[in-house]
């Protein structure tokens, strides 16, 4: 895979995960640490980025996925209220910088089929 296949690549999966998170598809939590993961190889100079870097870093010992399993039960039920709260909070911000990401790989030439994909018809 060449450089620019690879940075098309990371572009693609990062306008899926704003569309994901703009339907409803997917969690602020688990959208952050996707994009979050995906930022440098995007190669894309927006400030969409900061709040999901933020949310990270503010989240980054919640238990996600396989990892659940291992964690107490009672205990997981605790954090999943907390950070349920959380999430109700960031919401707001999150979906407006997955917008901003998305008009970002636009104006980057991200082709169109994929950043249309990702937002909801208005």
């Amino acid at each position: 895979m060449t450089h620019s296949e690879y940075v098309a690549q990371c572009r693609t999966r990062l306008a899926k995960a704003c569309g994901d998170l703009i339907r409803g598809e997917a969690s602020v939590i688990a959208t952050s640490r996707l994009i979050c993961s995906l930022e440098h190889g995007c190669e894309l100079d927006t400030p969409g980025f900061i709040g999901f870097t933020a949310i990270e870093s503010e989240t980054d010992d919640y238990p996600l996925g396989e990892t659940r399993q291992n964690w107490n039960a009672d205990y997981l039920a605790e954090l999943d209220a907390e950070f349920s709260s959380y999430e109700d909070r960031c919401r707001p911000g999150a979906l407006e910088n997955a917008e901003v990401i998305l008009r970002s790989l636009r104006r980057a030439g991200q082709p169109d089929d994929a950043t249309d994909r990702a937002t909801p018809d208005r």
